[in-house]
């Protein structure tokens, strides 16, 4: 009963009700004083960082426990330095708690002791037949602890926190580096692109997707030569994602490169180089485009030639004073006879309106 009046008291989370928490915080029943520390926490305010403190001694671990991840969620920088002691303690649970609020906190103080915590707990796993049921446990909850370091090392921010992150981007484990690739993400900026670059040459190439889609949204001049460096790996899916990204950043510097991938072994980067060069709306682009359909030699894939008929048409629009797209409603219809024809005999793009029974499907023909 006391429990769920507690429990209740926290949903309501006014200052009306401060006052039943100095019992509820000292009862006798750790299940009440666990519901009293996670009501603090939403309650928030100086008052309740004080008792949070206090309770941060108690005997019960689900008490502290309650009272750490309260600290998270009140952001209060006077729970810095207590959470930072936990660090030290020989409790996991407690140890991954502390890191998770640090992160929350955001506080500066924390990053070197969270960079000393994910090089510090490193268990380097050892035979089966040799690896009794305590060391695998123990390697479980040091690999738990060293990922929560690097989310709480990206939660902060900063430069120095970039450095201690960029550590982990060369881990064993694959799953911490992916940690780490999006702890630098989260951060952003120019700053986290040089050691997002380094691994593009990773043998996971799903962390490398991750890294190319990064480095577009990222989208300055800076991220152009390491996506550029993208365009020669093997793994088709993943050129067409640097082209994507080139694409994003859409500047001068990025054309030459785009239009080095027209002529792509894959037809999927192929297209997205082409629609790429579409949205930048570039004339200068435009004779490159219309040699790639002078025969159907020069491009054999009908969904690339009609990318590169409506890419021609958008561009031709839009420096012509019009909309930089077709209008909504409107269909572009390629030439779709199959004869070999020169620059000069391309007929004009046409543009029809789309039927009203016209499947969405038939957009390109």
């Amino acid at each position: 009963m006391r429990q769920s009046a507690a429990t209740a008291l926290s949903k309501i989370g006014v200052a009306g009700t401060f006052e039943p928490w100095l019992k509820a915080v000292v009862d006798m029943e750790p299940s009440v004083r666990q519901a009293a520390a996670e009501g603090l926490g939403e309650i928030r305010g100086p008052r309740a960082v004080d008792y949070l403190l206090q309770a941060l001694n108690d005997g019960e671990n689900c008490v502290r426990l309650a009272v750490v991840g309260a600290f998270g969620r009140t952001r209060d920088t006077q729970a810095v330095e207590p959470l930072l002691q936990i660090l030290n303690e020989n409790d996991t649970d407690l140890q991954r708690a502390a890191v998770a609020a640090l992160g929350e906190v955001g506080d500066s103080r924390a990053v070197e002791p969270l960079g000393e915590l994910y090089k510090g707990t490193a268990f380097e796993p050892l035979p089966l037949h040799v690896m009794d049921d305590g060391y695998y446990n123990r390697m479980v909850a040091s690999m738990h602890l060293r990922r929560e370091a690097i989310v709480g090392l990206g939660k902060i921010g900063g430069s120095r926190a970039i450095e201690l992150i960029s550590v982990a981007l060369t881990d064993k484990r694959s799953d911490a580096r992916g940690v780490a690739i999006d702890a630098l993400v989260k951060i952003g900026g120019v700053e986290v692109i040089e050691p997002l670059s380094s691994v593009l040459d990773d043998r996971d190439t799903l962390l490398v997707r991750v890294v190319v889609d990064a480095l577009g949204e990222i989208g300055t001049l800076n991220a152009i030569e390491p996506l550029t460096r993208v365009l020669s790996h093997s793994d088709p899916s993943l050129r067409r994602a640097a082209v994507h990204g080139l694409g994003k950043i859409g500047t001068a510097g990025t054309v030459e490169v785009l239009l080095g991938s027209i002529t792509d072994i894959h037809y999927s980067v192929r297209k997205e180089a082409v629609e790429a060069l579409g949205r930048m709306r570039s004339r200068e682009v435009l004779p490159y485009l219309r040699a790639r359909i002078t025969a159907f030699n020069n491009e054999k894939d009908r969904d690339v030639r009609s990318s590169i008929h409506f890419a021609i048409a958008s561009i031709e629009r839009a420096t012509a004073g019009m909309a930089s797209l077709p209008r909504s409603g409107e269909v572009y219809v390629p030439d779709t006879s199959g004869r070999p024809r020169s620059i000069d005999q391309i007929p004009s793009v046409g543009i029809r309106p789309r039927c009203a029974d016209q499947s969405s499907n038939e957009e390109y023909l």
